[in-house]
């Protein structure tokens, strides 16, 4: 539940900033139509003037379909992130907020990253776990075995009564198998290892 919480957060987050980007992206791109157009209606005046040729005009024009064609793809983006936030909060924003300044001036150190807070270095972790406990039991099959046994007994005769105590040591160890421990056992070291690096790629998917 908390792995799914998360994970809308995060998209609801970067649709958020992927709105912030691309508005200002559309505000750029339209600022710099209005100075090539002031640029071409300079060239047009010059060209009619006799002063230059009509390539710095056409120059111009090609210029600003250029960034016309850039704007309109940045719009397009910037409505499909808009309709992906829509379908992640059940809203259709009317108009986006600026993103807060203090955002970009405070930048993350990785040292104070709490991975221990966010569920898929957990599963991740849990699973790296379970892998080590599974080399451990694997080669905890193939030692030796020890165990005592203990047992008291009372015995009656008609003369007297009387106890006898006994003490066993058992000693329990596997058959030679050839190479199937060591085969078992690298097995459960390398599940271990995917696991462990299933660790550090979900440390690195926070990022």
């Amino acid at each position: 539940m908390m792995a799914t919480l998360t994970d809308v957060a995060e998209k609801t987050a970067t649709a958020y900033m992927e709105i912030s980007r691309y508005q200002a992206l559309c505000d750029a791109a339209q600022r710099n139509i209005h100075s090539l157009e002031n640029v071409y209606n300079m060239a047009a005046l010059r060209a009619n003037a006799g002063l230059n040729s009509s390539s710095d005009e056409l120059q111009a024009q090609t210029c600003i379909a250029g960034m016309r064609s850039t704007l309109e793809q940045y719009q397009a983006q910037m409505a499909s992130a808009k309709a992906q936030l829509a379908v992640l909060t059940g809203v259709q924003p009317e108009a986006i907020a600026a993103p807060p300044a203090e955002l970009a001036e405070q930048p993350v150190s990785l040292k104070n990253i709490d991975y221990q807070s966010i569920p898929l270095v957990l599963a991740a972790e849990n699973l790296r776990q379970s892998a080590q406990y599974g080399v451990e039991k694997t080669k905890a099959q193939y030692w030796p075995t020890l165990s005592i046994q203990g047992g008291k007994t009372r015995y009656q005769t008609s003369d007297r009564s009387y106890w006898d105590d006994q003490l066993q040591l058992n000693v329990n160890a596997p058959l030679y198998q050839g190479g199937a421990v060591s085969a078992q056992v690298q097995q459960a070291e390398g599940q271990q290892k995917i696991s462990a690096s299933q660790v550090e790629q979900a440390k690195l998917d926070v990022l």
